[in-house]
């Protein structure tokens, strides 16, 4: 036709035009009047000549636009490309804006759906397909989604792509084009889940060995840069763990008691062989002998992406064999002496890891201490019994005992069984030390109890006085286990003073801790400081042939020297004469209630100064008289002129009125004075008891002695001498000797003699030299009778000690009461020589004697601890002549120990036979089984060591404290601990070596090693804060098992000794710092966090002197325990300290 003619257009061109004719009608969406322009030549037929382009006012009329419709989709979550196909998609004129990305939601994962955000618009290049390329934000959110590949998710939830209304710009507005269901979204590209294959069941095991059940598993994950989480899982956390070693090693942990183990993500074949590593320990004590049990276990792997995967194919079947018992008890360890023949101590028991063993129970041969106790019991069944009770001696017994299960494993147990005398202890005798009456400033008392006590200190007594006098309780020394010193410090004043042992509140008990029974009251001093006021009147010689008569110039050597006093002589009083100028006093005859006085035959010579004074009996002085005198011409001596002698009644060579002024014994029916040996008869009326004065040649002291013997014979030529001076070094006569001669004895028959001497004096025996001039000790008994010590002593006619040796019916004797004293031989040190842990197995003390000595043997020391520290001397080992070694074996428990050697017990002695002087105790040992084991205040404790060099307050203790209950690490306290302004003063300008040097030097008590400083300061180099080293130093300072490093090779002996002795340096410091705050409390707490605050400086100094030895420690405790006071703390430490801490100006010395 000539008018209209029509074109189907192509496939291709029909999309095309799809896009510009979008609508139906003559305009486009956008409002653009459809045209159709035909180019030069459209019509073929026209006259080549004739222009025929039409290009506008050719309106199109559109009819039938298609609606934009979505079929399906597909998604790439690798790539985020969302590909959409579908129909009738359009254009919009403009750039990106055909598609709106923020009109499409996905469905995926849980039926959950996300409207994508951020995602550009796209143009739209064909009319059946589009792609959006997802933001990464899109992107992350439509992972969780459509998290598997696939039409659905891994919940088997329907993909789905829905499109809200105007999602296709270039679509009709007239036209509704929402797509919402229908949209399937086909995903590919997501990740593939691990794999765990290789897995072994019923691997087989003894319940006491080890094994690798993952030792052939496989982990595996194709998915490139893949991790995995790894965990392991029990049926049940009691069948049994993985060792400790294998969970370090391969990186495993757990946070549930052991139920779980898990493994931080890491690459397949890292978790792989991590599991393989681990190494599982069947539990102990679930299975009897052959039986059973089988431990299921879980194998997860989750690579964060696809689903957890888990495989339960591993078991383990454990087989219960036999295992020796681990432990042994009794159930008590005491038993009552009268409890009666075979009387049960105790039950038995034995720890057994087979449940359902039995046990016998037997007693063993030990080393001979451990068992020394074996034969006093007998054990049936299970049962420990005591045989005989009633014949053993109350105190402790050693036994050892085997318990054997059914099996034949043993484990011995070494007990010591306490014998309880079934009473309370009550003091047997509370005496006097010193002589009585006194003028000491001060004096002793010697306590005895009815057996062994502790518990005892000054708190336990009272001084009871009289009159001015007055006094207080010095040192409480332990002399043996049930004898004890008091000492009275600070005595002056006249009347009567007294040490009671108080009635209740003394704390001390007997071994099975039964309390004291009662007080008692110690015997009376009678104090007297006040001196004679006597004066001498007059003296003269009885031969003076100088100018004068009173020139006291004469050439008569030999001289009676007599004079008066000012007043007569009082009771108790005596007159003493020097020859030499003070240098030795005599005493001269005088009587009470007379004035006059005199000394005979006295030989002089030369020139030289007399004195004459008034002592009384407790030895003060009055006035001495002084007169020069001198001894000329030929020396011619003359006999002394005839003088009445004073009355002899019983021809004793001691006149009646010296006699008659002895102190009676107590009790005595005689009177107070005169009968010096209590028979009720006057000894001046007695030829067989004779009484005089006793003298100590320098010392002014007087003292009475009475003789006697059980034969009524006579005595004569009683007199005293002076202390010879050929004593043995050890011995002492402190009264010098007293002779005498016996008459009337049957021809070579004994004579038993008894000395009477006032009380106050210690004696120990009674010597006299024998014949070959060796002074030995003859006394038969020395006993306490009242207000006297007697020494009772025999003779025998003619025998080694009868003077003249001859069988004749009369004895001769010089001898006196002496003591031995053994100050020659004494324990210079007993101490650990190098520091050692303290959860050391063994422990070797060193004992240095302060001269050569030999009988040196396990048997002369014992064990002292306390709480559940225990161990066994098991040898002595010869250093030197003067130095042994004592072996501590088998040491555990928490507590303290320390060795002691008992003078009253050993036989050791020098090569003289002299034997041990005192016993003596090493300083105690802190024992902690678990070193690793450390309490919060610790921690915080170390803290203030190591960075402020001082113990704690109470007030930052206990905050600190809570904030760790609330949750807080150490670290979180060290970096508030380097907050503190004085962190900054102190350490503001150190090197981080300085910082590191500080801290070993000032917190350890010692320089550091180069390696260690070394290590410590390249943490900090690195990156790691002061503070969190700090943290991580206390802890391993407080927690390294340096026993354990130590048997595995992993430090020398050498790197040993020096790291415990930095060790209990800290720990040292923390017991004495924790210490400090109970004793104090609130006062320990300072003002401010200064030099010059009182308690703050007090803080520095208790810890300013104490290193790693056990003495330290003892010494600062012993130091702090007698402080009552912050001031009283800074004099006793300040004594002991002189301390430059790092931000310090001044020397400690400085602070008043």
């Amino acid at each position: 036709s000539d008018t209209v003619f029509s074109l189907v257009l192509s496939a291709t061109d029909k999309a095309a035009a799809a896009l510009l004719l979008n609508k139906d009608g003559t305009a486009s969406v956008d409002s653009t009047t459809y045209n159709l322009a035909a180019a030069e030549d459209w019509a073929a037929g026209a006259d080549a000549a004739v222009v025929v382009a039409d290009l506008t006012g050719n309106g199109i009329t559109v009819s039938n636009v298609a609606v934009p419709t979505i079929t399906s989709s597909t998604y790439n979550s690798g790539s985020g490309v969302l590909v959409v196909t579908g129909t009738g998609f359009t254009h919009l004129a403009g750039a990106a804006n055909d598609v709106i990305a923020n009109k499409f939601t996905l469905r995926g994962q849980g039926g959950a759906t996300y409207t994508l955000t951020d995602t550009a618009n796209v143009e739209v290049g064909s009319d059946t397909v589009f792609s959006l390329v997802l933001s990464a934000t899109d992107k992350a959110a439509a992972a969780l989604l459509l998290n598997k590949d696939g039409t659905a998710s891994v919940d088997s939830t329907t993909y789905n792509l829905a499109a809200a209304e105007d999602w296709e710009a270039g679509a009709s507005v007239a036209v509704t084009i929402a797509d919402l269901t229908g949209n399937v979204i086909t995903v590919g590209g997501n990740n593939v889940a691990p794999s765990i294959g290789g897995a072994v069941a019923a691997q087989s095991v003894a319940d006491n060995a080890t094994l690798l059940p993952f030792s052939t598993l496989t982990i595996t994950d194709p998915d490139v840069g893949a991790t995995e989480i790894v965990r392991v899982a029990l049926d049940a956390a009691a069948k049994g763990t993985f060792t400790a070693a294998s969970l370090i090693a391969s990186g495993f942990s757990t946070a549930d008691s052991g139920l779980t183990y898990t493994h931080a993500a890491g690459t397949p074949m890292a978790v792989q062989a991590a599991i393989r590593a681990l190494v599982f320990q069947p539990g102990s004590g679930r299975l009897g002998v052959g039986q059973t049990e089988t431990t299921t276990f879980t194998v997860s792997a989750n690579d964060g992406i696809a689903g957890v995967v888990s495989n339960t194919t591993t078991t383990v079947v454990a087989t219960g064999v036999n295992l020796a018992p681990s432990a042994l008890g009794l159930s008590s360890l005491t038993v009552n002496q009268n409890a009666g023949n075979n009387a049960p101590v105790g039950t038995l028991s034995a720890t057994d890891p087979n449940p359902g063993d039995t046990h016998t129970y037997a007693l063993i041969s030990g080393n001979g201490v451990n068992d020394s106790g074996n034969a006093v019991f007998n054990i049936a069944g299970s049962t420990l019994r005591i045989s005989q009770p009633a014949s053993q001696l109350p105190g402790a017994y050693n036994i050892l005992v085997r318990a054997t299960d059914a099996g034949g494993l043993t484990v011995d147990k070494p007990l010591t069984i306490v014998l309880d005398d079934g009473r309370a202890p009550v003091v047997s005798s509370f005496n006097r030390v010193q002589s009585d009456p006194t003028n000491r400033a001060s004096v002793d008392y010697t306590v005895t109890f009815s057996e062994n006590v502790s518990g005892v200190d000054a708190g336990d007594f009272a001084i009871v006085t009289t009159g001015t006098a007055a006094g207080a309780i010095g040192a409480v020394t332990q002399i043996s286990s049930n004898t004890y010193t008091v000492k009275v410090n600070g005595l002056i004043g006249d009347g009567t003073l007294r040490v009671d042992l108080k009635s209740s509140g003394t704390g001390i008990t007997d071994a099975v801790n039964t309390p004291i029974a009662a007080g008692f009251a110690g015997q009376t001093y009678t104090v007297d400081h006040t001196a004679p006021t006597n004066t001498i009147a007059t003296l003269a010689f009885s031969s003076d042939t100088g100018v004068s008569s009173t020139d006291f110039v004469t050439e008569t050597a030999q001289q009676i020297i007599s004079g008066t006093l000012m007043d007569a002589l009082a009771v108790n009083e005596f007159v003493q004469v020097s020859l030499d100028n003070g240098g030795t006093w005599i005493a001269a005859t005088a009587v009470a209630g007379s004035s006059v006085w005199s000394l005979a035959s006295q030989m002089l010579s030369g020139a030289a100064v007399m004195k004459v004074r008034v002592v009384d009996n407790v030895g003060n002085v009055g006035v001495e008289r002084a007169q020069a005198y001198s001894i000329s011409g030929p020396q011619e001596f003359p006999s002394p002129p005839v003088l009445p002698s004073p009355p002899d009644t019983d021809r004793d060579s001691i006149p009646q009125s010296i006699e008659d002024g002895v102190t009676s014994l107590s009790g005595s029916k005689g009177g107070a004075n005169g009968d010096g040996n209590g028979d009720g008869i006057a000894d001046g009326l007695q030829t067989s008891v004779a009484s005089l004065p006793w003298s100590v040649n320098a010392g002014g002291q007087i003292r009475y002695v009475t003789l006697s013997n059980d034969q009524n014979l006579s005595l004569s030529q009683v007199q005293t001498k002076a202390i010879p001076q050929n004593l043995p070094a050890n011995v002492r006569l402190p009264l010098g000797l007293l002779a005498f001669d016996v008459d009337g004895v049957a021809i070579g028959s004994a004579v038993k003699m008894s000395v009477f001497i006032d009380a106050g004096i210690a004696f120990n025996g009674y010597w006299k030299q024998n014949k070959v001039g060796r002074w030995v000790d003859i006394a038969d008994s020395i006993t306490s009778v009242g207000n006297k010590v007697r020494v009772d002593f025999t003779l025998r006619d003619g025998g080694e000690f009868d003077l003249d040796g001859v069988a004749n019916g009369h004895i001769s004797d010089p001898g006196g009461p002496g003591f031995l004293q053994a100050t020659s031989l004494a324990v210079s040190a007993l101490a650990l020589p190098d520091a050692a842990p303290r959860n050391a197995k063994a422990l070797d003390f060193q004992v240095t004697f302060s001269d050569s000595v030999r009988n040196v043997d396990v048997n002369d020391f014992s064990i002292a601890s306390t709480g559940s520290a225990k161990g066994a001397i098991t040898r002595v080992d010869k250093i030197s002549d003067s130095v042994y070694r004592v072996h501590v074996d088998n040491v555990a428990g928490d507590g303290s120990i320390a060795v002691s050697l008992n003078r009253l017990t050993t036989d050791i002695t020098d090569l003289n036979n002299n034997l041990i002087s005192s016993s003596f105790t090493s300083a105690p040992h802190v024992l902690q089984g678990d070193i690793g084991l450390r309490s919060n205040t610790d921690k915080i404790a170390g803290l203030y060591a190591l960075l402020y060099h001082r113990a704690p307050d109470q007030s930052g203790l206990a905050y600190w404290n809570q904030e760790m209950k609330q949750g807080k690490t150490i670290f979180d306290i060290a970096r508030e601990f380097a907050g503190h302004s004085r962190f900054l003063s102190d350490f503001g300008s150190a090197s981080n070596r300085q910082y590191v040097e500080a801290i070993y030097q000032q917190g350890l008590g010692s320089a550091g090693d180069d390696k260690g400083i070394a290590y410590w300061t390249a943490k900090i180099n690195l990156g790691e804060t002061r503070a969190d080293m700090l943290a991580e130093f206390t802890i391993a300072s407080l927690t390294a098992n340096l026993v354990a490093a130590h048997d595995a090779h992993a430090i020398t002996d050498a790197e040993y000794v020096v790291a415990a002795a930095r060790q209990n340096s800290l720990l040292n410091r923390i017991d004495v710092g924790t210490a400090f705050v109970n004793q104090f409390g609130a006062l320990s707490n300072p003002l401010a966090a200064l030099d010059s605050d009182k308690a703050y400086h007090a803080a520095q100094l208790v810890q300013a002197k104490i290193d790693g030895t056990d003495a330290s420690l003892q010494q600062a405790l012993t130091q702090l325990h007698v402080a009552t006071t912050i001031e009283a703390v800074l004099l006793q430490f300040m004594l002991a300290a002189s301390v430059q801490l790092i931000g310090q100006s001044e020397q400690v010395a400085t602070f008043t």
